[in-house]
């Protein structure tokens, strides 16, 4: 994959002595030097997906994709069961998400503890609390003594919230926070 005004999918089949040129469509280049991945199915080499904002499938090796639903957009990572072309793990900003159908049907983004924090704070309040700034959904918090303890949520939103607990008084005090944009 290229992206470049003149760039695109290009496909070896001497084992890279000579490049073809075979998809210019922007939409399966874009952001390609942030995440734009290409992965072909081991059972089947005619599909192939390309993982960038959207999530897309060729069904003819490459020529065609077409934007492919998925439960989240940005997506970063895809395994393929080497033995069974239909069982797929996405991984995108939302987490990851699992079909048993080729992608048809994507398990729920709310069914795991996961998060794609950007930035960390914590204070010096004992316990400390911990606040992360999260990709596409709310930033949140916890103190840190225990899991499922004290927890902050709805802080903002797609990681460019700069929240940090400056200096927190003792429990059931309330702490002043401060936001930077």
């Amino acid at each position: 994959m290229i992206e470049n005004v003149a760039g695109g999918l290009y496909v070896s089949t001497d084992k890279g002595d000579t490049w073809t040129k075979l998809n210019t469509d922007n939409d399966i280049k874009q952001r390609a030097w942030y995440f734009n991945r290409v992965y072909v199915d081991p059972t089947n080499d005619n599909i192939l997906y390309i993982l960038n904002v959207e999530f897309m499938r060729s069904l003819d090796g490459g020529k065609t994709f077409t934007h492919f639903p998925s439960p989240h957009s940005d997506h970063h990572d895809l395994w393929i069961d080497p033995a069974d072309g239909h069982r797929l793990i996405l991984a995108d900003d939302g987490g990851a998400q699992v079909s048993f159908d080729g992608g048809n049907d994507w398990s729920s983004l709310d069914n795991q503890p996961t998060a794609q924090i950007y930035r960390v704070h914590t204070d010096s309040a004992f316990p400390y609390h911990i606040l992360g700034a999260q990709q596409d959904i709310p930033a949140s918090g916890s103190k840190a003594e225990r899991p499922g303890g004290h927890h902050c949520k709805g802080l903002g939103t797609d990681g460019r919230l700069r929240k940090r607990l400056d200096h927190c008084r003792p429990a059931g005090s309330r702490c002043r926070l401060w936001r930077q944009l």
